[in-house]
């Protein structure tokens, strides 16, 4: 091509057009020399479009490298980008369950589907495009994702795509651009006092039992409760802690109300710590009962081998059949023991901010308006009179006139 031994130097040169017809133009730049050896540094890249827009796209490269804002791209792919930031992510989070999550979800849908990319190059548009597939059913292409999960990949990916800014490996976050599935939420009720107690009569005798009982008592979402860790749990202190996660199980908007990777700690009452350690010993005896073939990852509530429980699994073969037994609508979701936990407390006058901080929310104001409607309106007897004390000293006027 005419010209083409002039191309080592900074300038715009024809490269032909690709098989979509569009025009594509190397641009060659060069940057500051390297702060190490002194030597000239250069750079390129492949553009697509007109030469005006190219002449363009060379003006902006040379304005942001005069700023000192601009990012050379590499030759990175997102394959090797992610498995680095798998690596800190997994030194970040401790808890086996919660890194291993992360681990199959950006190997078995990020890198695998679009991993071949190189850092740089990857679009808005290919993520947008990913989304869809993952989500579409598998006789249709796609992997059958709920929309849950997809948020769940996405929140990652944005996390990780953002690191790569900071690290000045790209000059923008492409996920930042990109709208995740929309959550079409339905309403969960919470168990009324005596749908609760008709729950855990028919759960008695059930494998989960305990599970079920600390759900009712902690609030913990699905996810939290399979992820959960001996380790996290002190008895002695009567206290747990929990990795807040985006759950498939949660009905609640994916906002800053549930930030993923923070930690809150609940107290522990007695009903469940009696239920922790039932289940502790109950594991033991199931550790010698499979011997070497138990996997002990400390988790606990695992299924009869030590591996994470299936969610799908725990719902249709432990979850629903108690509330068939029961008497319960079948289709009571899981979660509705999460509101049972915060409705239980708010009615009988718990500070909205302590129940708040132990539901994981960031803030009372978003417990309050998933809450407020459950907030009690009249007061009974009993606290009238308590509330009276506070606000009219009764308990000194009557002390007062009994004198």
């Amino acid at each position: 091509m005419p010209g083409k031994k002039h191309d080592h130097k900074p300038g715009i040169y024809p490269r032909g057009k690709d098989a979509k017809g569009r025009e594509r133009w190397l641009i060659r730049y060069e940057l500051p020399r390297d702060p190490s050896t002194g030597k000239r540094r250069q750079k390129a890249e492949t553009f697509y479009g007109t030469k005006r827009e190219a002449e363009k796209r060379l003006r902006e490269i040379l304005v942001q490298v005069d700023q000192k804002t601009f990012t050379a791209p590499s030759n990175m792919t997102v394959a090797q980008y992610m498995e680095e930031w798998l690596e800190k992510y997994r030194a970040d989070h401790p808890v086996e369950s919660t890194s291993d999550t992360a681990q199959s979800l950006i190997t078995n849908h990020i890198i695998a589907e679009i991993g071949h990319l190189k850092l740089a190059e990857l679009l808005p548009y290919h993520l947008d495009k990913l989304y869809q597939k993952l989500r579409k059913r598998p006789d249709k292409g796609g992997k059958g994702l709920s929309t849950r999960t997809v948020r769940y990949i996405h929140a990652l990916t944005c996390s990780a795509l953002e690191r790569a800014v900071d690290l000045q490996l790209i000059p923008a976050n492409p996920a930042a651009k990109v709208k995740p599935p929309k959550l079409h939420q339905r309403e969960v009720k919470p168990l009324t006092d005596e749908q609760r107690d008709l729950f855990l009569q028919a759960a008695r005798g059930s494998r989960f039992y305990n599970l079920f009982v600390v759900a009712l008592g902690t609030g913990m979402r699905m996810g939290e409760l399979l992820r959960l860790t001996w380790p996290q749990v002190n008895l002695a202190e009567r206290t747990l802690t929990v990795i807040n996660m985006l759950d498939d199980e949660d009905d609640e908007e994916v906002t800053d109300a549930k930030r993923e990777g923070s930690k809150r700690t609940i107290p522990l009452v007695p009903e469940v710590i009696r239920a922790l350690k039932a289940q502790r010993a109950a594991q033991a005896e199931e550790k010698l009962k499979v011997g070497p073939a138990y996997e002990d990852k400390k988790l606990v509530f695992a299924n009869a081998l030590g591996r994470l429980i299936n969610p799908s699994n725990l719902r249709n073969r432990y979850f629903k059949p108690v509330l068939d037994k029961a008497g319960l609508p079948r289709d009571t979701h899981f979660h509705a023991l999460r509101h049972t936990f915060a409705t239980s407390l708010l009615r009988k006058g718990m500070d909205i901010k302590k129940v708040s901080a132990w539901l994981g929310h960031a803030n009372a104001g978003f417990t309050y308006r998933v809450y407020h409607h459950y907030l009690p309106e009249k007061l009974d007897d009993r606290e009238a009179e308590r509330l009276n004390s506070f606000l009219f000293g009764g308990e000194d006027k009557k002390m007062a006139g009994n004198s």
